[in-house]
């Protein structure tokens, strides 16, 4: 008791003598059956709040763990965002890719567009179709003919080397030589494929004399080995690649080899890159 003036030391024995009336009226409230109704009611009225407060706990509980996943969510979804705004920033020139080489025959087939729900025709309808469709067939074959256009031809294409490829490659091999760089001599080597395969498929009646004597210099170049394969030679790359054939070059060759690209077949002073089919 810490009063500082008699006023103070008045209010606090007031404050006592209160109290202590209030529990001199309710010494007898045991004996009164509406007083103990409301003591019960009061007694079921807080059981039912702290079962309440129980359930509110854990459902603030469950919101908070909630929210923590959120967080680490939201903390996910950020990095993410700061990785594909890099990738978005710094996309390769040359992306690899896992696609299979498919026939022109086939390509102009899928590219005509969305498939076309065709109603059941009669047999006389088939049968008028099916001459017509045999009709068009001839036709374009005697159009085909004529102009030497390229059917069912297949060109190889070898696919670029990913970053993992690379980094995986010795440094004794790899040199000062850049990723870009690799797959800018690959790019090189899929245009002297295509170039030179596309020059054989065609039919000699529409090649000129030079072309004519370039396919019987391929001819030439091939082996017992390379029966049945794809390749090309240093020359190949120099005409139609627009490669420069140096040591760079050499090196680079050695990296598209080490990753399995390309093989080389060694006769009659010439190197051959064979096309090496990994998928």
């Amino acid at each position: 008791m810490d009063s500082k003036n008699l006023q103070e030391l008045s209010e606090h024995f007031t404050t006592k003598l209160d109290g202590i009336g209030t529990l001199l009226n309710l010494r007898d409230a045991c004996q009164d059956h509406t007083c103990i109704e409301q003591l019960q009611a009061l007694q079921t009225e807080l059981r039912t709040q702290e079962k309440n407060v129980s359930l509110l706990r854990n459902q603030l509980a469950a919101k908070q763990e909630s929210l923590k996943r959120i967080k680490c969510l939201n903390s996910i979804m950020i990095e993410w965002k700061k990785k594909l705004e890099y990738m978005v920033e710094n996309i390769p020139e040359r992306l690899p890719t896992r696609k299979k080489n498919i026939p022109c025959d086939e390509l102009a087939t899928t590219a005509k567009g969305p498939v076309m729900v065709v109603k059941a025709l009669t047999h006389s309808e088939a049968a008028t179709e099916t001459k017509c469709e045999q009709q068009g067939a001839s036709q374009q074959q005697e159009a085909n003919q004529q102009t030497g256009r390229l059917e069912n031809t297949y060109f190889p294409e070898i696919e670029f080397l990913t970053t993992e490829e690379f980094e995986q490659v010795p440094k004794y091999i790899k040199g000062r030589i850049t990723y870009d760089s690799v797959n800018k001599f690959i790019e090189g080597m899929n245009k002297s494929y295509r170039a030179k395969y596309k020059l054989l498929k065609q039919k000699k009646a529409t090649l000129n004399y030079a072309n004519r004597k370039r396919c019987e210099a391929y001819k030439a170049q091939e082996t017992i080995e390379t029966k049945g394969c794809y390749f090309i030679v240093d020359e190949d790359l120099k005409d139609t690649g627009g490669l420069k054939i140096d040591n760079v070059a050499r090196s680079t060759l050695t990296i598209i080899r080490h990753c399995g690209r390309c093989r080389e077949v060694h006769g009659g002073r010439i190197t051959r890159y064979v096309y090496v089919d990994n998928y």
